[in-house]
């Protein structure tokens, strides 16, 4: 790096994720738990009142053998459900990785997978 670079200060950083690579963030996230839940990931594109396009990222687990309640239990304590929750599934895992304070900016497909790109503060990074 450039004693110049080192003068500027950012003021965002942004990251492009495959969503291979959250899923498998994902997977480290619910342990042992990951060999009874089958994971599918995916994003809703919701335009609002502004015309601004509000991208939520859709985490569904779903069971591969009935789960016990303790193991229910598990994974209600790590902040998932399965089922009937992808939207909060996707917020709890983005908040496990950048905290409160990113943003999902764009989603990009293409021939190598689906991509999203997050922005964070450059204060909340460094913090992190």
């Amino acid at each position: 790096m450039t004693d110049y670079l080192k003068k500027i200060e950012p003021t965002d950083v942004r990251f492009l994720i495959d969503l291979s690579e959250i899923k498998e963030m994902v997977q480290l996230m619910l342990g042992n738990l990951k060999e009874h839940l089958q994971v599918e990931l995916g994003f809703d594109k919701i335009e609002d009142s502004y015309n601004t396009t509000i991208v939520r990222l859709l985490i569904n687990l779903k069971e591969n053998n009935v789960l016990t309640n303790e193991q229910h239990m598990e994974l209600l304590d790590k902040g998932f459900s399965a089922g009937d929750e992808p939207f909060k599934n996707g917020d709890q895992v983005l908040y496990n990785i950048f905290g409160h304070d990113y943003s999902i900016i764009s989603v990009t497909k293409d021939e190598d997978g689906d991509f999203i790109t997050i922005e964070m503060p450059y204060e909340a990074f460094k913090n992190r």
